[in-house]
Formats: structure tokens, C-alpha cells, sequence
């Protein structure tokens, strides 16, 4: 009877753990047709940027709850996350029953917070995910805005999803898989990820170039 209960219980944590959603693997090796995710953390207080914060989204394919990632992202750390092709779309973090959370849970400043989840995150363009390729999506910032003394501060979050993050992004994963005195074991096959960021970074700078060029007069 113990063991069933056991196994009963470790079945339930399992169940609740996967309608929340599943956390990928963070800086593994690359596997047959998979591809990584980059996405970093920024928190800000009012007396500048610190590394005490987090909080977590949600990236989940496009029409339904078939495959359902939950990204944590820590303030000043950059993850690297594996995933498995699709198109998907950011996403309201999921209750442990499964149903969307309308408040975004952060803390910062070691204090938690919960903030209504930002409108322009949900509105983000949905992002296609080939097989053997790095997408770079940007840092989540929560900024907490000056307040009186005894007062709430205003938590505000939005997507930086700019080139310059997003290439950031990729260029200090390049210059970690480059340097000889790194241990490459956490990102398995130094080789193949190089290749995937280099194609990725291509693709970044041609964006921004396509968007810097003037309009060509008809």
C-alpha cells in the first residue's frame, strides 16, 4: 500500500508539474532534430540593475495545450533552453490545473510581486522553430519604479526584444562556445550550436539591415 501510494503521489506531482508546463532542458546537448531557445532576465530596481529577481512565461505551441514550455529567467542570466521544433507563441504562465494565470508572479528586490501580465508579451508575433536552429526571443525586464517610503512600487514588465538584445544574446553564447578555457560539456557539441548562433546572428543582422534600409520610392 505504500508503494502504491508512492507511486500514486509521484504520478500527481508528475500530472500538475506538465499543465503548468514542462521546464526544457537548460544547456544540454543538441539532439537529433532539436533546436535551442535563448532568453535572459533583467531585472531593475530604482537604485540601478540587480541579479536578485525572476520570473517565468510561458512558450507554447500555436492553437492548444500539446506542448507547453515555462521559462524561468533569472535577473542578469541569460538560459539556453533545448526545444522541439513548431510554431508557438508566448503565453500567461498555467495554474497547476492547467488554466491560465491572469497575474504574472515576480520578485525582485527580495520581495514577490504579482503584476497584471503585460498585453504586448501576448501580442508578440508568433515565432516558427526549424529543426537544428537557435532562436534568440529577447530579455524579460521587470523594472521596479520608485515609491515612497511604506508604498507599493509600480512593477513594470515588458519584452526586450530589440536587435541589440536579442544579438547580444546570441554573441555572448558564440564568444562561451569559442573560448578554450570554457568546459563545452554543458552545451554538448560545441560544433553544432556554433554553427545554428552563426546562422542565427546572420538572420538577426539581416532583419535589422531590412529595416534600417530607407523605402524605396515607387
Amino acid at each position: 500500500m505504500k508503494f502504491i501510494a508512492m507511486a500514486f503521489v509521484a504520478a500527481l506531482v508528475a500530472t500538475t508539474a506538465a499543465c503548468r508546463g514542462t521546464v526544457p532542458s537548460r544547456d544540454a546537448p543538441p539532439e537529433d532534430t532539436m533546436s535551442g531557445m535563448l532568453i535572459s532576465g533583467r531585472m531593475i530596481l530604482p537604485s540601478g540593475e540587480t541579479h536578485d529577481g525572476a520570473a517565468a512565461i510561458n512558450f507554447e505551441i500555436d492553437g492548444g495545450k500539446s506542448r507547453v514550455y515555462r521559462l524561468p529567467v533569472v535577473g542578469g542570466e541569460s538560459a539556453f533552453f533545448l526545444i522541439k521544433p513548431g510554431t508557438y507563441r508566448l503565453a500567461r504562465t498555467r495554474s497547476i490545473f492547467g488554466s491560465y494565470q491572469h497575474d504574472m508572479s515576480v520578485t525582485i528586490g527580495g520581495r514577490r510581486y504579482q503584476v497584471t501580465f503585460p498585453t504586448e508579451i501576448l501580442r508578440q508575433s508568433k515565432y516558427v522553430v526549424r529543426p537544428k536552429t537557435v532562436i534568440s526571443i529577447g530579455a524579460v525586464e521587470v523594472r521596479a519604479m520608485p515609491a515612497l517610503p511604506g508604498q507599493t512600487p509600480e512593477i513594470r514588465v515588458r519584452l526586450d526584444d530589440s536587435f541589440a538584445t536579442r544579438r547580444k544574446l546570441v554573441q555572448d553564447l558564440i564568444r562561451v562556445l569559442s573560448d578554450p578555457k570554457r568546459s563545452f560539456d554543458g552545451h554538448g557539441d560545441s560544433i553544432y550550436w556554433s554553427r545554428a548562433l552563426q546562422n542565427s546572428l546572420i538572420g538577426i543582422l539581416a532583419e535589422e539591415h531590412k529595416q534600417a534600409a530607407p523605402a524605396e520610392e515607387p
